[in-house]
């Protein structure tokens, strides 16, 4: 993606598969956790610091012939240099970020207080009201007063889950969102019974009423995962929840 090579540029075509070492402000630094997205990567140091990087062209490495802008939807959460791993500040300054993860063009970030901060993307994304969703901002909606523990980012829609409940926002045209069809929580148009649920929201079904202790979430293109274990299982017992 060219976030390895000096300046930021990208490698020859035919190099582009090698492994190369990440530099600019994030060189030397140890990282606890990351996630790549289609316009983006994300990463976040043993000091919770979090810094993110453009891809270039959708993911692409510069090879499409329709060239997009560098944080054309906000989704780097800062200004500096698209093409070199930067810092993103605004409200997680000073704050300990634990857990990432990138969407198509947007981000999120969970703090050890179990809050999460949002950016990029459309305003359906953020799970927050505005004006800016270019820098890092609280998303809260049902998850208030809950402790987030995990994130996940699909393609327009995010997911963030506590020790004992799912939430989740964005597009829900596939139900990957995971309210089901017909939920009260979306934004429909006339005949619809899907559409975009603007605020984290908690799921339906079988993970709605808190009984299973959740233990890892997954986001994919249009579709949802969850590992959970019943809190009254015996010892071994597990399941896999997916929405989709």
């Amino acid at each position: 993606d060219g976030c390895g090579s000096p300046g930021g540029q990208l490698p020859a075509q035919g190099d582009a598969w090698r492994a190369r070492a990440v530099g600019g402000e994030l060189a030397g630094k140890k990282v606890v956790a990351a996630d790549s997205g289609y316009v983006l990567w994300i990463a976040a140091t043993e000091d919770g610091e979090v810094y993110t990087c453009n891809h270039q062209d959708d993911g692409y490495a510069g090879t499409l012939t329709t060239k997009r802008k560098p944080n054309n939807a906000g989704e780097l959460g800062r200004e500096t240099n698209p093409l070199l791993p930067g810092k993103v500040g605004g409200l997680l300054t000073g704050k300990k970020v634990v857990a990432v993860a990138a969407g198509r063009e947007h981000a999120l970030a969970v703090t050890e207080d179990g809050e999460v901060y949002t950016w990029g993307g459309r305003d359906i994304l953020a799970g927050r009201d505005g004006p800016d969703f270019a820098v890092p901002g609280l998303a809260q909606g049902d998850m208030a007063g809950d402790k987030i523990l995990f994130v996940a980012a699909g393609e327009y829609f995010s997911l963030a889950a506590s020790a004992t409940m799912v939430y989740g926002w964005g597009g829900n045209d596939y139900l990957c969102v995971g309210v089901g069809k017909g939920s009260p929580v979306q934004e429909t148009k006339p005949g619809r019974t899907r559409g975009v649920v603007r605020y984290p929201a908690k799921v339906a079904g079988a993970l709605a009423d808190g009984s299973w202790q959740i233990l890892g979430i997954a986001a994919g293109f249009q579709h949802s995962l969850a590992i959970a274990v019943k809190k009254d299982a015996a010892p071994g017992g597990s399941g896999l929840v997916r929405g989709d």
